[in-house]
C-alpha cells in the first residue's frame, strides 16, 4: 500500500486513517499468481461498495481550556453531523465503486487479457471482485483532505481460492492552513475556517473529489497487479 499525500499531510489525515488502517489489518498483500494461468481466460468482473461502503466526517478543533474543548466537540459533532449528512447525500458509493473499477479492469485485460465469456454458455474461471471498502472527509488545524480505500481480489471460482489480493488508500490535501507567530491562536482559527470550508463544499465538488480518489486507488491497485506479473517473470 503506497501513501500519495505529501508529508505534511500525513498528520492532517491521521484520525480517519486509523479507521482505515484498522480495517486494511486484516487485509493482506495476496499474490498466488505463479500458481494460475490466467492470460486469456474468461472472468467475470464485479464492482461493489462493501456495506454500501463506509463513510465519515471528522472535524479536530483544538483550543486551550477545558471549557473550550467541550464548547468544540459540540461544534464539531454538530458539523460534522452536517457534513456527514451532505457527504451520504452527494455520494453514490456504487458510483465510486465503478470509478474505482475502471484502473484495475484496464490492468486485468491489458496485462493478463482477462476477458467476459464471449457468449452464454462459456463459464467464467475466474472472479474480479473490485470493492470500496471506505470514503472519508477530514478537517483539522492543518487543513482539509479526502481519502477513498478500495479492495481487489481474484479468485479461481472453481477452487475459490484466491488468485491476488491487494488494498490500497489514496489521500488527498484539498487546502491548508496558513501560518502564524501564535501557533494555539493560528490553529484555532485555521481549525474553525477549514471546518466551516469543509461544511460548504458543494455536493457535485464532492463527488468529483472522491471520483478522482477512487479512479486514482484503481489505478495504483492496477500498476500494483502488473508490478507484481513482472516480478513472477523475473523470478523464473
Amino acid at each position: 500500500m503506497r501513501n500519495t499525500a505529501p508529508i505534511a499531510s500525513q498528520k492532517l489525515f491521521l484520525i480517519a486513517l486509523l479507521a482505515v488502517a484498522a480495517m486494511a489489518a486484516g487485509c493482506s498483500h495476496t499474490n498466488n499468481l505463479a500458481k494460475y494461468h490466467l492470460h486469456g481466460k474468461p472472468a467475470m468482473f464485479r464492482a461493489s461498495a462493501s456495506g454500501g461502503g463506509s463513510s465519515s466526517v471528522s472535524i479536530n478543533n483544538p483550543t486551550d481550556s477545558w471549557i473550550g474543548d467541550i464548547a468544540a466537540i459540540a461544534g464539531s459533532i454538530a458539523l460534522s453531523s452536517q457534513a456527514q449528512k451532505k457527504l451520504e447525500k452527494a455520494i453514490n458509493p456504487d458510483s465510486l465503486a465503478a470509478s474505482l473499477a475502471v484502473g484495475v479492469r484496464q490492468s486485468a485485460i491489458d496485462y493478463f487479457q482477462l476477458r467476459p465469456p464471449v457468449d452464454p454458455s462459456e463459464t467464467p474461471e475466474y472472479l474480479v471482485e473490485i470493492e470500496l471498502t471506505d470514503y472519508a472527509l477530514h478537517s483539522g488545524t492543518e487543513g482539509v483532505a479526502a481519502g477513498v480505500t478500495g479492495e481487489v481480489r481474484i479468485v479461481h471460482i472453481a477452487t475459490g481460492e484466491i488468485v491476488w489480493e491487494n488494498w490500497e488508500t489514496t489521500v488527498i490535501p484539498l487546502w491548508g492552513s496558513s501560518s502564524g507567530s501564535d501557533k494555539r491562536e493560528v490553529d484555532a482559527a485555521s481549525s474553525g475556517s477549514n471546518a466551516v470550508g469543509l461544511f460548504n463544499l458543494e455536493e457535485e465538488e464532492i463527488r468529483r473529489i472522491l471520483n478522482d480518489g477512487a479512479l486514482a486507488v484503481g489505478r495504483y491497485l492496477g500498476d500494483e497487479l502488473r508490478e507484481d506479473l513482472a516480478e513472477m517473470f523475473e523470478e523464473e
